[in-house]
């Protein structure tokens, strides 16, 4: 078996190997990316566009606003380094938000990988921290985590 073919297969429930490109998670779920730096939020977009998503491409927190005002979405992927205002704070006030938005699902993507870090991120609202860099098929998996979870609101 190719290599590279085992990292993004998995087996299902009949023993035939399923490519992550299949993932019904992702299936014309709209998906916010919120990253500032260009290159990775395209590769993104481009990855998870090929694996049946609608990505929605923002390069800070503010466009980030406009866009889930404008047109909403299913998910949140977030970078947390960003300038002006970072992920924390992104994710901080769209939970505080009097709209649906407040309940989506959200994903810290970032480089900021250390246990702090994630602790951060879960007090700030998100529903995962994902260090960067990280394959296509873990960050599939996680997306099919935290689309599959109720949200719970405090306040």
């Amino acid at each position: 078996m190719n290599p590279s073919h085992s990292v993004a297969s998995r087996t299902t429930n009949r023993g035939k190997e399923r490519s992550d490109h299949d993932n019904p998670a992702l299936k014309d779920k709209r998906v916010l990316i919120v990253e500032d730096e260009t290159d990775t939020r395209e590769m993104l977009a481009h990855a998870l566009k090929q694996r049946g998503a609608k990505p929605i491409e923002a390069d800070s927190a503010k466009q980030a606003f406009r866009l889930l005002e404008k047109q909403g979405c299913d998910l949140v992927i977030s970078d947390i380094g960003m300038p002006e205002v970072d992920g924390y704070t992104f994710m901080r006030k769209m939970r505080s938000m009097k709209s649906p938005a407040r309940k989506l699902p959200a994903i810290a993507l970032t480089a900021y990988a250390g246990e702090e870090d994630r602790k951060l991120a879960m007090q700030a609202g998100f529903d995962a921290h994902v260090p960067k860099p990280v394959t296509l098929t873990e960050l599939v998996r996680v997306i099919g985590k935290v689309i599959g979870q109720p949200r719970k609101l405090t306040a």
